[in-house]
């Protein structure tokens, strides 16, 4: 009878240690769906050898952050979808660990420069997640198409997601799906059918696009002067075009 019982002790040991070892090392771990407008990118893009400018004006190669879950979201100060969902990204860099993540708001830079830092104080958000992108050079290299745009990096340095559109970026379901992101070599790739469903709502387009346009007047907030947008039959607005009318005639400004 004794050595039945301390059989048993033994193989309730055994499973239960073996069950603490699954824990640590992750097996059996349920990967979070990722968040609504996840789109995987295929194959997967190595970091360009493109420069920013952080908010101390040092120069920044996107290799000096590898090791890290990158999020890379970019914005600019006349996107109102991208500035309302700015305090929810400094939220979410603020609660997730220093060690592990890594934010980058890449603003236009250049002329922009003052007024996106400016824009970032008014919000209280902190300056250090600040990076200018000069030329728009990381954006051609990622191939941009809207604002704003996120892209996320594992910790080997591929962009293997992104998001376009505005999102709720510090709900629990992205800090979730941002913390499996961190305990796996790269970003998960698991999609719902239903994710792309609303990819382009909330998506400011670029000039550069030639869908048939129609002109609508929107305003902004009370304090800054109404703004003429373009809207295309998607329901997508165009950023306003500064100098795009010539003798009577629209044509397209790169920004």
């Amino acid at each position: 009878m004794a050595l039945k019982l301390t059989a048993t002790k033994l193989l309730s040991g055994a499973l239960l240690c073996g069950a603490a070892v699954l824990l640590v090392l992750g097996v059996g771990e349920t990967t979070p769906q990722p968040p609504a407008r996840y789109q995987a990118i295929t194959p997967a893009k190595n970091f360009p050898p493109a420069h920013l400018i952080g908010s101390d004006g040092a120069v920044h190669a996107l290799k000096d952050f590898t090791g890290k879950v990158l999020i890379v979201n970019f914005w600019a100060t006349w996107c109102a979808p991208c500035v309302k969902e700015l305090p929810a990204l400094d939220r979410l860099a603020r609660a997730l660990p220093e060690n592990r993540f890594v934010l980058l708001l890449v603003g236009e830079g250049n002329k922009s420069r003052s007024k996106e830092t400016a824009r970032l104080r008014e919000l209280n958000i902190a300056s250090a997640f600040y990076y200018s992108d000069p030329g728009s050079e990381l954006r051609r290299a990622l191939g941009v198409r809207g604002l704003p745009t996120t892209f996320i990096a594992g910790k080997k340095g591929l962009f293997t997601a992104k998001f376009e559109g505005s999102l709720r970026w510090d709900s629990p379901e992205i800090k979730n799906w941002l913390q499996a992101v961190s305990r796996s070599a790269r970003v998960p790739d698991l999609q719902p059918d239903s994710a792309l469903s609303s990819a382009s709502a909330n998506l400011v387009i670029s000039p550069r696009r030639t869908e048939p346009q129609i002109h609508k007047k929107v305003r902004s907030p009370s304090t800054a002067p109404a703004l003429n947008t373009v809207t295309n039959p998607s329901g997508l607005a165009r950023p306003p075009m500064t100098n795009a009318l010539n003798a009577g005639r629209a044509r397209t400004v790169r920004p």
